[in-house]
């Protein structure tokens, strides 16, 4: 899919090596996207007031007087990036929480990172369907574990798995395992939102991506999705409140 105008793109990155491979994956996933490059806060504050960035990408750990998340910061009060995509590619895992809730970043990624990933997210937030400004107050969940704090928004969750002492979120983008989380308390944070019906012991459902539901046994069926090609287990228990939603969405 080509775009019919450029996009621009600022990576904000001190290390040269790093600098051009983030820019050489992010050019190949269309010939109109415009990369720029900085090293240094000064260097990122002059191309952020001469272009109209489109998203910024930082590295948190710049070697210069400020961080990339105070650098951040200092580009959202500019009007014109209130709501300008954001996101984090880092090995630094301290800042996480404060880029989400400070910065309103759309996603914190550690290194080593997978250049599938940032490509992924460079064409849903530039060409495939996204809005040009990030949704600020889109609903979403933060979940808080022992290793780090992760935000997902509640449209991208298509189901959640029990998975020994964690659970594995299943969003559009792919699978996230969360280590010592319980379904229990992904439930408590979704409880908000109608859209999620609990299946089963070991699941539960973002109701809009249900594709069918087939009977498998007198106590149980088997719901499909229309994103992706895995199934998960609805009790009959559960039946009832899931076509309900159905119903209702």
């Amino acid at each position: 899919m080509v775009m019919n105008i450029s996009k621009k793109v600022l990576v904000v990155e001190d290390d040269g090596w790093q600098r051009a491979t983030i820019k050489k994956v992010i050019e190949e996933v269309d010939a109109c996207i415009v990369v720029h490059t900085a090293k240094t806060y000064i260097e990122a504050m002059t191309i952020a007031k001469q272009e109209t960035i489109d998203l910024f990408i930082f590295d948190i750990d710049l070697k210069d007087d400020i961080n990339g998340i105070e650098l951040a910061k200092i580009i959202r009060k500019q009007e014109k990036y209130a709501l300008t995509w954001m996101i984090f590619l880092t090995i630094d895992t301290r800042f996480e929480l404060e880029a989400y809730k400070s910065v309103h970043c759309y996603e914190y990624i550690g290194k080593p990172y997978k250049k599938e990933k940032i490509q992924s997210l460079v064409k849903r937030l530039l060409i495939t369907g996204a809005s040009s400004v990030p949704e600020i107050n889109q609903p979403a969940i933060t979940v808080e574990t022992i290793q780090s704090t992760m935000k997902f928004f509640i449209d991208d969750i298509i189901f959640i798995e029990a998975r020994g002492r964690g659970v594995e979120i299943n969003t559009i983008d792919g699978k996230h395992v969360l280590g010592y989380t319980s379904l229990k308390k992904i439930n408590c944070l979704l409880e908000p939102h109608e859209q999620f019906a609990k299946t089963h012991r070991s699941f539960i459902v973002n109701i809009k991506y249900v594709k069918s539901i087939k009977r498998l046994s007198s106590r149980q069926s088997e719901i499909a999705f229309i994103l992706g090609d895995r199934q998960v287990i609805l009790s009959d228990k559960n039946r009832k409140i899931v076509e309900e939603k159905l119903v209702n969405q």
